[in-house]
């Protein structure tokens, strides 16, 4: 187990609990009002020019440019504001929190993590990503049952999180022979296995069924085709357990439990 994607993932998964948390209480400005210091803002908008300048892309989300500390400094500002309907004892979250970050201090990283450390990684992030899931999937569904999606993402900046509608208009524009890359990430309330898939929706996307398959990883790469041209183009992304019963008939690939659709417009191949 790399300790290191389980602490990306539930410090993502606070990012965006927080974000959608107080992007309905305090208003569009929140990021302003969080509570952090001017300081540190200015820290995280650094962070993305950078971001920007290194890899040609940064994250719309500010708060992904974020510590640890100061997630529970928000934390701790807003607690009244909906998230302790969410996480439920703040004085719980302050000393996980603390403890995710000392494991998270990059000096850690320069060794390899003792077994101890891996299993307080793994239990201390699944409480917290277990309660979180279980507030979302209770507000959909009214009971604790379905996987649902954290986190997605493709390789040209667009992406989803939790409490966002499920279909993320991507602005992007695409050409046959372009490659696109998608990052999944999903829990389960019940904390199970689970199972992605995302496909290209085209035109024989039925007729071609029978290729496309469930992976344990969220990992996906994609060369756009000829066929893909258009003004509006859709990835589907999947996601589902292993049990019987499923939240969803997804007409292609059959029952799933989530879903996310990236739609994009791809343009004619280039004149030579």
């Amino acid at each position: 187990m790399d300790v290191s994607v389980v602490l990306r993932r539930v410090e993502n998964l606070l990012r965006d609990t927080l974000q959608d948390v107080l992007s309905n209480s305090v208003g569009s400005d929140w990021v302003e009002k969080c509570g952090v210091s001017p300081d540190r803002l200015e820290k995280w908008r650094e962070r993305s020019t950078e971001d920007l300048k290194k890899r040609g892309a940064c994250d719309p989300r500010l708060i992904y440019y974020s510590d640890f500390y100061d997630l529970k400094t928000i934390a701790r500002k807003h607690w009244n504001n909906g998230l302790s309907e969410i996480l439920g004892d703040l004085k719980e979250l302050e000393a996980l929190l603390r403890i995710l970050e000392e494991l998270r201090n990059p000096d850690a990283h320069r060794r390899e993590f003792l077994s101890f450390e891996v299993q307080l990684a793994q239990g201390i992030s699944g409480r917290i990503q277990s309660k979180i899931i279980r507030h979302y999937s209770q507000m959909e569904t009214s009971e604790s049952y379905y996987p649902r999606f954290e986190f997605a993402q493709d390789s040209v900046g667009s992406s989803y999180s939790i409490g966002q509608g499920k279909t993320v208009e991507t602005k992007a524009t695409l050409r046959p022979g372009d490659e696109i890359h998608f990052k999944l990430v999903a829990s389960d309330p019940l904390g199970e296995s689970l199972e992605y898939l995302i496909y290209p929706n085209a035109l024989d996307a039925v007729s071609r069924r029978d290729q496309f398959s469930w992976s344990k990883s969220g990992d996906f790469s994609f060369q756009i085709q000829d066929d893909y041209v258009g003004k509006r183009f859709i990835f589907v992304a999947l996601v589902r357990s292993k049990r019987a019963f499923h939240a969803e008939r997804e007409h292609v690939v059959g029952a799933a439990d989530d879903k996310i659709v990236f739609s994009y417009e791809v343009l004619p191949p280039r004149r030579v």
